[in-house]
């Protein structure tokens, strides 16, 4: 990519076009190899040898023989290897210089890292129109990757008049191949309504292709359209999902969306922890926004622990009384129990006396009377 990331709210599109790069792993050589070397050659396939050995010198070595004999394969690789330090030292120049060998002779993909060396200024002055040349002329050949960025040349108007229509012509043309950054793209012209009447259900398709395939601004807006509901029904447990992808892929952006989903408790348990790791790996990126999210939420934290504390003090204070209480009712209900026993106990004795019956007979009148006669019952009956 070569245009910096502005920031991005949480409701906002990443609008900013995917261009492909020119960067291609060490690992990748050897496919490149086996792509570009159709008509054998002795110096090739021992080039190819030592690279599966590891021994990428002696792997230069054979294809620089190679290239010197005009080999197209061999000279675009050299510049793949010039340009990545893969068993040589580092050299834009160098990859220059045999990228424009093999691009002489047709070939599609070093015309298309021509373009980008020139749309990056890498090892040459940065020329838009010369990249816009050699992006076309890969482009004509079917190259996907050089579809892809002639439609961002079209669409921000670098090296040729801004045209919408041409852009998308472009992309589909690239996406129809399945490529992921022509996709986002065109889910990006839906959405925008640039070259095309705005429509969230074909940014959506188009977001969703290219994030099947690992796409992390793809997964960014797809998370986006889930939580604002745009061309899908509104699902803030989908957009947690794509923002997690698109964020553990390094994005900071949807890494600072992360930590308002988890701030909110929207689409994921409320969880201030979590919430505070996100913000802090978009923080530690550069987004402004996280950083002043990371110092509110360390307040709120702080707050919402002090609240806790306090209601967990309140609880245990209520929990004390309750047993309290509960252990008075308890002494209370068994001393009027004990009291009421011995009461009754005493009565008894007492009724045994042939004068407290005497008594009782005369007087069998009010609750003491009535317990007399309670037990002069309770005594007849045993």
């Amino acid at each position: 990519m070569i245009r910096s990331l502005s920031f991005i709210l949480l409701t906002v599109f990443c609008s900013q076009f995917s261009l492909v790069s020119a960067e291609t792993k060490a690992s990748e050589t050897k496919r490149a190899a086996v792509q570009h070397t159709k008509a054998s050659h002795p110096d090739v396939e021992a080039a190819i040898k030592y690279y599966e050995a590891k021994d990428y010198q002696k792997a230069f070595e054979y294809f620089k023989l190679a290239a010197d004999q005009d080999h197209v394969g061999a000279q675009y690789i050299l510049g793949l290897m010039y340009a990545d330090g893969v068993g040589v030292k580092q050299d834009y120049t160098q990859a220059f210089k045999y990228y424009t060998l093999a691009a002489d002779q047709g070939d599609a993909t070093a015309r298309y890292n021509l373009g980008v060396m020139y749309d990056n200024g890498n090892g040459v002055k940065q020329n838009y129109t010369e990249a816009f040349k050699y992006y076309t002329l890969a482009a004509d050949q079917g190259d996907a990757d050089a579809q892809n960025n002639l439609g961002v040349m079209y669409a921000d108007g670098n090296g040729v008049t801004q045209d919408y229509k041409e852009a998308m012509r472009y992309f589909k043309l690239a996406a129809d191949q399945g490529d992921a950054d022509a996709q986002y793209n065109l889910g990006v012209m839906y959405a925008n309504g640039n070259g095309v009447k705005q429509n969230y259900k074909e940014a959506f398709r188009y977001y969703t292709l290219a994030a099947n395939q690992g796409h992390a601004k793809a997964q960014y807006n797809l998370g986006v359209m889930y939580a604002n509901g745009q061309g899908v029904q509104q699902d803030y447990k989908e957009a947690f999902r794509y923002y997690t992808l698109a964020a553990d892929q390094g994005y900071a952006d949807v890494q600072y969306n992360l930590g308002v989903l988890y701030r909110d408790g929207n689409g994921v348990k409320q969880d201030y922890t979590g919430a505070i790791r996100y913000f802090k790996l978009a923080a530690d990126q550069g987004v402004e926004e996280a950083k002043r999210a990371l110092k509110k939420i360390s307040v709120q934290k702080v707050q919402k622990d002090e609240i806790k504390n306090k209601d967990d003090s309140l609880l245990e204070e209520k929990e004390a009384w309750d047993s309290t209480e509960k252990a008075t009712v308890l002494i209370l209900t068994f001393l009027m129990v004990l009291y009421w026993g011995i009461l009754i106990c005493l009565i008894i004795l007492v009724v045994k006396t042939s004068k407290a019956k005497e008594a009782i007979s005369e007087h069998p009148k009010g609750i003491g009377g009535w317990l007399v006669w309670f037990c002069l019952f309770f005594e007849r009956e045993c």
